[in-house]
């Protein structure tokens, strides 16, 4: 397979012949248009189909809509969930949707990708759906707290730590929440290292000590970085599967 250095690929077949079967794989950039190579068509992010003896005997279709070959052919409603995180409970890794899922879309089990425009994306696995009084609640499988420590002292739109950030040298922290110790101020982390952490948004100095107080009076302001926060987007892929 040849592809070209300078412009960005968007879509590609492959086919695999083993001893008694052959594979076909379409694999596109972001999915949504219908692609075929020869007599085997899809529109996801991955079409597969595999054949013995001239027979399809196994398909799989990830975030796509169609996928046919010869006298086979499946179809998913919508090839992903996409929303917007209300809110969160950190502390019982659950998140609020500002959306519904489609109905009779499996969640449970999935993975979850959370990102948003900041540099943030991060993977979690669902392990409980709630849907009751019209919001869907999913309860995530990993404890959502990145970072923690205590606050030194607060300059115009950046927060000052007497905790050194790990994950600065891969730039994990850009795009993640940082949140005072009573929980009712969030920002946004712009970038972060070691231990001077700027948040997106022009505030001022006065604002950023008033909303990093000693809540508890112990003589130490604490901060938590979490992985996630209210904004970010979601995206579930649906994928379908046969085997004969």
């Amino acid at each position: 397979m040849k592809t070209d250095a300078v412009t960005e690929w968007q879509r590609f077949a492959l086919r695999i012949y083993g001893k008694g079967f052959t594979d076909t794989f379409i694999l596109q950039k972001n999915g949504g248009v219908k692609a075929t190579a020869d007599g085997v068509t899809s529109d996801g992010l991955v079409g597969f189909t595999r054949h013995v003896d001239g027979k399809c005997v196994a398909s799989t279709l990830v975030r796509g809509t169609t996928l046919t070959t010869g006298e086979v052919a499946f179809s998913l409603p919508a090839p992903a969930f996409n929303a917007k995180i209300a809110s969160c409970d950190w502390k019982h890794n659950t998140i609020t949707l500002d959306t519904l899922p489609p109905q009779d879309a499996i969640l449970l089990g999935r993975h979850i990708r959370i990102y948003n425009e900041y540099g943030s994306s991060a993977s979690y696995i669902i392990q409980k759906v709630k849907t009751d009084g019209g919001k869907c609640v999913l309860t995530l499988n990993l404890d959502p707290r990145i970072g923690e420590g205590y606050v030194r002292n607060c300059t115009e739109s950046a927060v000052h730590t007497k905790t050194e950030l790990r994950m600065c040298p891969c730039q994990y922290y850009y795009g993640k929440c940082i949140v005072n110790e009573k929980g009712d101020r969030i920002f946004t982390v712009k970038n972060a290292w070691l231990y001077d952490i700027n948040v997106i948004g022009n505030i001022s100095k006065p604002d950023m000590i008033k909303a990093f107080p000693d809540t508890d009076g112990d003589g130490n302001i604490q901060f938590t970085i979490y992985d996630y926060g209210p904004g970010d987007a979601i995206q579930i892929d649906f994928f379908t599967a046969t085997q004969q």
